[in-house]
């Protein structure tokens, strides 16, 4: 597979290569399962939860949250205490700091403000999902806690949001429970923890 770097549309098809090509490495997974059918023939056919699983490692590769400590020039990492196990059907889409404008309107600078996206996958469930147990809460089926998952990595009070973080919809603690409802995404607005 060839991918291209260019800054604009150069105006090539189909037949005119460009000189610009660009190796890729490409990696691919291939997951073979048995449907435990016992004459559910009405199931919707979709992806198993290991299979979500597995696409989700290689579309939204882990993000690690590193802290710097003093002039050395290695990193330190302060690990994130009370974090537990997000619900298998709960997949962490993103995690990303919001820009803050100046008066004017004209420089953007990073805040102390994260908003992250989580999405409920729709998962047949004719297929096992036990291998999952050491990687995710099998139990707690679609019950997003934000503080279970982060820790103390936010602080209490966050806010739901729109999609697109502009729209506050509710504020609510990080220790609350709130169901999602399958194939939904929820966006939430939570301020760091930091140490001055």
């Amino acid at each position: 597979m060839l991918d291209r770097i260019v800054n604009q549309d150069d105006s090539r098809g189909a037949g005119q290569g460009g000189k610009d090509n660009l190796p890729v490495v490409t990696k691919f997974k291939i997951l073979f399962e048995k449907p435990n059918c016992n004459g559910n023939s009405t199931a919707m056919p979709m992806l198993s939860l290991p299979a979500h699983h597995q696409l989700n490692q290689l579309l939204f590769p882990l993000d690690v949250y590193a802290h710097y400590e003093g002039s050395n020039s290695s990193l330190k990492y302060s690990p994130v205490s009370n974090m537990e196990p997000t619900p298998c059907d709960v997949i962490l889409l993103g995690n990303v700091l919001l820009p803050k404008s100046n008066s004017e309107g004209t420089l953007f600078t990073p805040q102390n403000t994260s908003g992250i996206l989580f999405h409920r996958v729709g998962y047949d469930n004719r297929f096992d999902s036990t291998a999952l147990v050491l990687t995710c809460d099998r139990s707690s089926s679609g019950e997003l806690n934000v503080g279970k998952i982060f820790g103390d990595l936010f602080q209490d009070t966050m806010k739901r949001m729109s999609l697109t973080f502009t729209q506050e919809e509710e504020v609510f603690s990080a220790r609350e429970n709130y169901p999602m409802r399958p194939m939904s995404v929820v966006s939430v607005l939570g301020d760091y923890f930091h140490d001055n």
